[in-house]
């Protein structure tokens, strides 16, 4: 069950988790981190499921993001898997986005979440 959505960036940011499949949004919240640091905000708790894909991203709004290099994908921590990072220039909208384009060696705007096993 994720229960907060965050990630490393300065200013306040919304960010939204969906499912890829069918682009719902199951999750949206604003995060305000004025000290460029890790910051999370909680959200109704969203139960997810083993074998689907899920999309955390933040909406820098064209300033205030971090990004990580060095970042290969797919990579695993514990039973977890990143498939990829992905970014679109200037979006913001509850709508899935269409149109992402994959990186690789690095993660800009490093959303995350927190999440709870059941």
């Amino acid at each position: 069950t994720v229960t907060k959505l965050g990630g490393y960036f300065n200013g306040t940011k919304t960010l939204r988790l969906w499912i890829v499949s069918s682009g719902e949004l199951l999750a949206s919240v604003s995060v305000s981190d004025p000290d460029n640091s890790w910051a999370y905000a909680d959200i109704t708790p969203v139960t997810v499921t083993s074998g689907v894909q899920y999309f955390v991203a933040v909406a820098l709004a064209g300033s205030g993001g971090a990004y990580k290099s060095g970042r290969s994908y797919p990579t695993t921590y514990g039973n977890i898997r990143i498939d990829k990072a992905s970014y679109k220039s200037g979006y913001n909208s509850d709508t899935y986005p269409s149109g992402l384009t994959d990186v690789t060696g690095y993660n800009y705007g490093m959303a995350d979440i927190t999440f709870v096993p059941d």
